[in-house]
This record gives C-alpha cells, sequence and structure tokens, in this order.
C-alpha cells in the first residue's frame, strides 16, 4: 500500500506512460477486491469520501426501489448535505420524514414505523452507543 501512496501517481484516463501505470494498478486492485467480495470488477465503484459514497448509495437504492416505495426517513440530526439530498428527492416525489430526535419516545416512534427488516439493526445500534 505504501508504493501505491508514494510511487503511483497520474489520472488513470491519460494516455502517459504514468497515466497508463495508474490504470493497470486500479485495475489490478478492482478486480483482487471483486474477488474478495465475489462480484465483478465492473460492480465495484470507487468514491472520493463518505459524502459521495452515501449519495450513491441512496440514490442507488431509489433508483431501484419499486413503483410507489420511493420513500425515505431521515432525522434532523443527519450532516446538512444528507438532508439537502433528502429535501431534493422528497421534491421529485419521494417521501421523506425529516424530525428532531431528542427523547426515548421518538425512537421508539421511529423504530416502530420501521420496516420490520431494519429495526433489529437499529435496536443494536441503540443498544451499543
Amino acid at each position: 500500500m505504501l508504493s501505491i501512496l508514494t510511487d503511483v501517481r497520474g489520472n488513470a484516463s491519460s494516455q502517459h506512460a504514468g497515466g497508463q501505470k495508474v490504470k493497470g494498478t486500479l485495475a489490478a486492485a478492482r478486480a483482487t477486491i471483486a474477488r474478495a467480495l465475489g462480484c465483478k470488477p465492473a460492480e465495484l465503484i470507487f468514491t472520493s469520501g463518505a459524502t459521495e459514497a452515501n449519495h450513491l448509495a441512496v440514490c442507488g437504492l431509489r433508483a431501484a426501489a419499486p413503483e410507489g416505495r420511493h420513500r425515505g426517513v431521515s432525522s434532523a440530526i443527519e450532516h446538512a448535505v444528507h438532508l439537502k439530498l433528502a429535501r431534493a428527492l422528497a421534491a421529485r416525489g419521494g417521501a421523506a420524514a425529516l424530525g428532531e430526535i431528542t427523547t426515548a419516545q421518538d425512537i421508539e416512534y421511529v423504530l416502530a414505523h420501521l420496516p420490520p427488516l431494519l429495526r433489529p439493526l437499529l435496536e443494536e445500534a441503540a443498544h451499543s452507543a
């Protein structure tokens, strides 16, 4: 990993030797990760950070949802950029429930309205906090 951070630099889309070295290194890394995850290299998406990754995941889930199931739940304690995305998606026709979670009663309300699959995950997170 150290050699990647120090020796391999450039734009993987460039045609010069440095860019082609980066392109090869990236392709090898993509293949290795795909094998480890049991997926195709083309199914991997590398992002520059958490915000981009979160937005990609939320937008991808929304796009893949069946017609009439484009709903989302977000709390008022989310990062401002995520709240902006939630509002933008809501404006496109997907309901977004934005609320302030400050008490145990608020958490109970959220738990009561989550799909059964998500309840155990949120409960586990709440108990480990």
